[in-house]
């Protein structure tokens, strides 16, 4: 009789504190869902060939987050060691695959400074809003305008990514949708700038 009242109370006490933490326990520690910014990103982490943007000029490649969640840092490649800096903007795509005036921003842009170094760079802070892995999105690098040096950024022509140029874009003032002239680069590459998710 002892024995059936202690397992009665223990299970009582287990379901009890379960619901009270509304957290899963597995193998002793806490499970706890999200995204991990060390692992999960959208955009690409090539660095096998290069080339410059124009000032002004945007690069944007289509990319399956791989987490959904929030937006981090960005972090791009800088291939040499001008003082020149870039915005880093996502857009959601409308689903054609082509960045149009139906492609919308996502939450803000954020600048980051070669800062006469190359290597990889990450913005001093992070992007607003959401992604899902249910829908593509443009991770966009826009070079600056104001004549301190072009951008160069990195990309591998293997992969699964579309890259789309635009040589008159709007660093100072990025507009909300894709809208303007765009032009088809590669349609399989991976691109040298990313944006973590948390």
């Amino acid at each position: 009789m002892k024995t059936l009242l202690l397992t009665i109370c223990l299970v009582f006490s287990i379901v009890a504190n379960g619901l009270c933490d509304c957290t899963v326990m597995v193998a002793g520690k806490k499970a706890v869902a999200g995204c991990n910014p060390a692992s999960d990103y959208i955009g690409g982490k090539s660095t096998s060939a290069n080339f410059n943007l124009l000032n002004d000029g945007a690069v944007c490649h289509l990319n399956t987050p791989t987490c959904s969640g929030s937006l981090e840092y960005p972090i791009v490649y800088h291939y040499d060691t001008n003082n020149d800096v870039v915005k880093t903007c996502v857009y959601l795509d409308d689903g054609d695959g082509v960045p149009d005036e139906s492609d919308t921003q996502v939450g803000n842009c954020v600048a980051i400074s070669g800062s006469g170094a190359s290597g990889w760079i990450t913005g001093g802070t992070k992007l607003t809003g959401s992604v899902s892995t249910a829908n593509k999105y443009w991770v966009c690098v826009i070079s600056d305008d104001i004549g301190t040096g072009t951008w160069t950024t990195t990309f591998s022509s293997s992969g699964t990514e579309k890259r789309y140029t635009n040589t008159s874009f709007s660093y100072s003032s990025p507009p909300s949708t894709l809208s303007g002239t765009w032009s088809l680069d590669d349609s399989g590459a991976t691109s040298g700038n990313y944006v973590r998710i948390e």
